[in-house]
């Protein structure tokens, strides 16, 4: 594997490249909130042995990835152009590639799917619902309503970057515990490089400005919803993040999509059900 960062949309990216520089069959993982490349671990291995070329960008902010202080910078527009800048590192320009993400990462995916539709071959998107059902949803409906009280109270600072840091990350770790499923575990070596990628300066202030900016930063969704590239919808029926409820709202913004529900998946469905995500991915991308 190699670490290298690219400079892109006025910020710098920290990215993680492995694979045969030789392939035609590129594929970009983006990661969500509160995890940064090593998100995909369990991606990694599966996805080489398949010949693929991979990318793990640190999002904006996060780990070693430049953030910033101005909300203007992390709005959905922004956060998508930085990607298009490893987009184009990785050659979509001269061949159509394939894009994963998770959480965060898959809001992403949703928005370059429609926007940018001519530089994807396919997506794959894993707990993560259409922006625009997503923004429906927390307006109308109580239990997302319930889910996504994180989210407001993320709104309020400086009380939430110290309420995450304090007691070393606990409130952090509750999190992930409590969104994951039955079979979502963390070892003592995985928390402690979670910790420590959320340790660096300002990096809880610059993950929670991405919540921040979807109430104050006004955005310009494509007049077409619709998303042209053939679309995988992966959905953990234990998410209690978003409500199961979201995923068949949203594969109907595709023109060809396939949604996968998993029973006894949580929120963290890449690493509870990495094999079985793994296998749906690489098959779908076929």
């Amino acid at each position: 594997m190699r670490s290298f960062y690219l400079d892109t949309n006025n910020t710098r990216l920290h990215i993680v490249e492995a694979g045969d520089p030789e392939s035609k069959r590129h594929v970009i993982f983006l990661h969500g909130f509160p995890e940064y490349w090593w998100a995909w671990r369990y991606q990694i291995d599966y996805f080489l042995k398949a010949n693929y070329r991979i990318w793990m960008p640190d999002l904006r902010g996060y780990n070693r990835s430049q953030g910033s202080q101005q909300l203007t910078d992390y709005s959905i527009d922004m956060l998508t152009k930085d990607i298009l800048g490893v987009m184009d590192a990785a050659g979509f320009h001269e061949h159509q590639g394939y894009l994963v993400g998770h959480g965060w990462g898959g809001v992403m995916v949703w928005w370059l799917a429609n926007k940018y539709r001519s530089l994807l071959r396919r997506a794959a998107i894993i707990n993560a619902p259409h922006y625009q059902v997503w923004r429906e949803f927390l307006r109308q409906d109580d239990e997302q309503q319930q889910n996504s009280r994180y989210l407001f109270n993320f709104q309020i600072q400086p009380h939430p970057e110290h309420d995450l840091q304090a007691n070393d990350y606990h409130a952090l770790v509750t999190m992930m515990y409590q969104m994951g499923g039955v079979c979502f575990s963390l070892s003592p070596q995985e928390l402690t490089r979670y910790k420590t990628a959320w340790s660096r300066p300002h990096t809880i202030s610059h993950m929670l400005n991405y919540y921040r900016a979807m109430f104050t930063v006004p955005t310009i969704p494509a007049p077409d919803p619709t998303i042209k590239p053939t679309t995988l919808l992966l959905w953990g029926q234990q998410n209690t993040t978003f409500t199961w409820r979201m995923a068949k709202p949203s594969i109907r913004h595709c023109e060809k999509g396939h949604l996968i529900l998993l029973p006894n998946v949580g929120h963290w469905a890449h690493q509870e059900a990495a094999d079985t995500v793994n296998k749906h991915i690489v098959s779908f991308f076929r």
